[in-house]
Formats: C-alpha cells, structure tokens, sequence
C-alpha cells in the first residue's frame, strides 16, 4: 500500500514539472494578464511598444509584423510604435509583446479625447 502512494505521488510530481517546463509561456502569460490593469481612458485596438535603444526603426518593424500586427514608423524614431491590436485583447499583447528580447516594455496607449 504504502509503495502504491508514493507511486502516485511521484507521478503527480513527474507530471506537474512536466506541466510546468512545458508551458513557461502560457504561464507567465496568465500571471502577466492578471497582474496588468487595464487604464480608462485607453485607446482600444493600440498600444505602444518601446524598443531598447540599439534597435533601428526597420527592426522595430520587423518584429512587430512577425507576430502579425501592423503598425508604421513615425518621421522622427523615439524607440517607440503604436501597434495595431485586435480590440479587447490588448492587454494579451501587451504582455506577449514584452517577452521579447528588443522589446524594453509594451504599454495601454491612453486616449485624450
């Protein structure tokens, strides 16, 4: 009996950190969604990604159209693009955007109107 539980056991634990390993993303994509609020005023369907400083304007780009969204380069290059979401899943790609490694931070771009 006693050999049986610690079977189980040891099954439980094998396919926790099987779970665990397996979905890093999915995880940390589930606490990032949770611990994000979500302004007021926000402008639905954009938010803003600032880039680390080493990377160029066409990269920023690059990447952005790699997770398949759009978005365009402004005349002056701040490290900074508006991104074109989907409406109601900003805060997803918010927190999908800011795992990447040229990415600084992803934000909610507030709406002034």
């Amino acid at each position: 009996m006693q050999k049986k539980r610690y079977e189980v056991m040891l099954i439980l634990v094998l396919v926790f950190l099987f779970a665990f390993f397996f979905n890093k993303e999915l995880l940390s994509s589930t606490i990032c969604t949770r611990t994000i609020t979500q302004p007021k005023d926000y402008a639905a369907g954009n938010i803003i990604v600032v880039f680390k400083s080493d990377v160029n304007p066409n990269e920023a780009v690059s990447t952005i159209r790699s997770y398949g969204l759009d978005t365009e380069i402004f005349t002056k290059w701040d490290n900074f693009l508006d991104v074109r979401v989907p409406v109601g899943k900003e805060t997803k790609w918010i927190c999908k955007l800011s795992s990447n490694n040229d990415i600084k931070h992803a934000m909610y771009k507030i709406s002034f109107s």
